[in-house]
């Protein structure tokens, strides 16, 4: 673009400068990745309009197929980079089921002032190649090291079909070359590293493509899913999970910000190239609080058995971590969930979709997990998803309790048989005991899982919610929060840890946990839901109602449905309360509606009558009354003897 028609944009203390690709705030730069930059720069030139996400998309990412998901994390990120509260709207606003809007008032000018001059600092990464590391004693050290550039984002094109069988082969070698660095620097600390604020964690980051036309988001976020679930199997490494890095899939992403992001102190980052039968893989670890790169690695290797290939490297692993691993992590690391290469590349599909926690995506993961399961009957693993699916869609009335009880049960306890040692297949049946008030099996069941991967953040969740309805709320909260260490970025947990405030009757700490969590994900509807159910405790019945309308357009389910019938029924709108009461009967006629949100309506009116003949209807159909022991919205029912005799049948008392 010429000099002439170069563009500034200001809008309160912030300047876009269109040539030097830059945002400065009060004259110094905001940091920004050139796809945030972009980003920024197309909702300012339209201030005042919206701007749909497929627009977006296109001039964003011009040549590459990208999901929803990545568009909305360079949203948070400029939020973040501009200050934005999640409640305000002073710059982008959320146009629901569209895109973005910019809102400020923006005055464009050309340039006439001198050019800002950042002075950027670089090192050379340092790197391991082939045949460079060797040890003594049997195991594996970091032998010579030396400088090399990163490598070139650029080369030939890959065929998708030739990857199929080189995931694991690929996450086997840089996992051995990743855990003999790891181990050599965990040994050596350098005298002048200051302790770090976190845990020692590790961030894997999906991988990038060495050619544009190679990109694969399945083979990037894949690579960094294996990794992921090996190194999790190491108790002395907290490692956070994929759905936790998945949003930095397709992002021009900075590794030392997205670790800050996700509260780390090392992130792994690489990418990835396979042509014909070799491999091309460039990976770094880099230190998050100076950003200085700890470890390089690069290999070059010729696929022959990709499957015995990655035995050998992982029983080179275990004899590297020899003297920090137990017998059980040994055997965990160089397992094997299945030999077909197809059915790995059909599971990371179905955990792909599953991640997006919707409807669709959910619908999506089973059929990819029921392929996997066509490929290869004996592959736990796909059993386990199956079973994650359909818990889902069951807790938020997509499907009839009944139907996803047995579901969940069928492909948990089928996982199970399999393999004992899965701790996702462990937390998916005993949610299913847990929805069937079976809870001293729910809790052995939970803990079991625990037991067999304490550093697993949705078993801590899932735990925190059964000691919630147990009543045992002490205990819940300290679930939650380490729950919220392991992924202190996840939005489900954030909002769950919202959930057990308000159980607990702490209405003030489930109202801040939701502004934290909405503050990651301003667009996050279940966290409206719990801030307006807060609010209604609050007594705070306008901004309860306003809450629940956000809430309301999530996935439009029965219980977001019930929300703004509950806060004007508090609020004493009896008209507007009917009204809801009617729209949730009509909806029940059509298909399966739990009644637990009518109950609670009617209890908040005062009709104790009604409201029990619901909850009784509930029970009847065994669904939706877990939490009917704390549930604060019931409290005008308790010392009613229909009450307290349904929960002698529930064994809640």
């Amino acid at each position: 673009m010429s000099l002439q028609t170069t563009r500034l944009f200001e809008f309160g203390s912030f300047r876009l400068d269109e040539r030097e690709r830059q945002l400065l705030c009060n004259g110094k730069p905001v940091p920004l990745t050139p796809k945030a930059f972009e980003t920024l720069l197309l909702l300012v030139e339209n201030s005042g309009h919206a701007v749909d996400k497929d627009s977006l998309m296109q001039r964003v990412w011009p040549d590459s197929f990208v999901e929803e998901a990545t568009l909305a994390q360079n949203i948070r990120t400029l939020r973040k980079a501009l200050g934005q509260s999640p409640s305000g709207s002073q710059y982008i606003e959320t146009v629901p089921k569209y895109g973005y809007r910019f809102v400020a008032a923006v005055r464009q000018s050309l340039p006439g002032e001198p050019d800002v001059i950042i002075e950027r600092q670089s090192q050379a990464p340092v790197t391991v190649h082939e045949g460079a590391i060797s040890g003594d004693n049997g195991g594996e050290g970091v032998g010579t090291a030396s400088p090399q550039p990163a490598a070139p984002r650029g080369g030939d094109s890959v065929k998708i079909d030739s990857r199929k069988r080189i995931i694991p082969l690929l996450a086997a070698v840089l996992l051995s070359g990743l855990v003999a660095g790891a181990v050599f620097r965990m040994g050596q600390p350098r005298a002048t590293q200051q302790q770090s604020p976190w845990p020692r964690t590790l961030a894997v980051l999906p991988f990038n493509p060495i050619s544009v036309e190679g990109h694969d988001e399945y083979l990037e976020l894949g690579m960094a899913d294996a990794l992921i679930t090996k190194l999790s199997n190491i108790r002395q490494i907290v490692v956070r999970p994929t759905s936790a890095v998945r949003a930095y899939s397709n992002s021009d992403r900075d590794a030392v910000a997205a670790g800050r992001d996700l509260k780390v102190e090392s992130v792994l980052e690489g990418s990835v190239e396979k042509i014909g039968d070799r491999v091309r893989v460039s990976v770094r670890l880099i230190d998050v609080r100076d950003g200085k790169p700890l470890w390089g690695y690069e290999c070059k290797d010729r696929c022959a058995d990709v499957f015995e290939l990655q035995d050998s490297i992982s029983e080179r692993i275990a004899s590297a971590l020899a003297l920090t691993l137990t017998g059980d992590e040994k055997t965990l690391l160089v397992k094997r969930y299945t030999d077909n290469a197809e059915a790995y590349q059909l599971y990371l599909k179905g955990r792909y979709f599953w991640n997006k926690r919707t409807r669709e995506g959910l619908e999506k993961g089973i059929k990819y997990f029921h392929q996997a399961i066509d490929v290869d009957a004996g592959y736990a693993l796909a059993y386990s998803g199956l079973a994650d699916c359909y818990n889902v869609l069951g807790s938020f009335d997509w499907i009839a309790p009944k139907e996803g009880f047995a579901r969940v049960r069928e492909a948990a306890t089928k996982a199970l048989e399999l393999d004992d040692t899965l701790a996702e297949a462990h937390n998916s049946l005993a949610w299913v005991r847990f929805d069937q008030w079976d809870w001293p099996g729910a809790e052995r069941a939970f803990k079991r899982a625990l037991e067999l991967n304490p550093n697993y953040a949705a078993g801590h969740q899932w735990y925190a919610e059964y000691l919630t309805a147990m009543g045992r709320l002490d205990e819940a909260i300290a679930e939650i929060r380490r729950a919220q260490e392991l992924e202190p970025e996840s939005l489900i947990i954030n909002t769950i840890a919202a959930q057990t405030y308000y159980y607990a009757r702490q209405y003030d700490q489930a109202i801040d946990q939701c502004h934290r969590t909405l503050e990651l994900d301003p667009d996050f509807q279940l966290a409206y839901a719990y801030l307006g159910y807060a609010y209604t405790q609050k007594g705070m019945y306008e901004q309860a109602i306003a809450a629940f309308k956000r809430a309301k357009q999530w996935e439009g389910t029965p219980r977001m449905l019930a929300m703004a019938g509950l806060a004007y029924a508090l609020y004493g709108d009896q008209e507007k309360t009917r009204r809801a009461l009617h729209e949730l009967a009509a909806s029940s006629k059509q298909s399966y509606i739990g009644r637990y949100g009518i109950a609670e309506i009617n209890a908040s009116m005062g009709n104790r009558d009604e409201a029990l003949r619901w909850l009784e209807k509930e029970y009847l159909e065994h669904a939706n009354l877990s939490f009917l022991k704390v549930e604060p919205c019931l409290d005008n029912l308790r010392e009613d003897p229909r009450f307290q005799d349904l929960l002698r049948r529930m064994r809640l008392l």
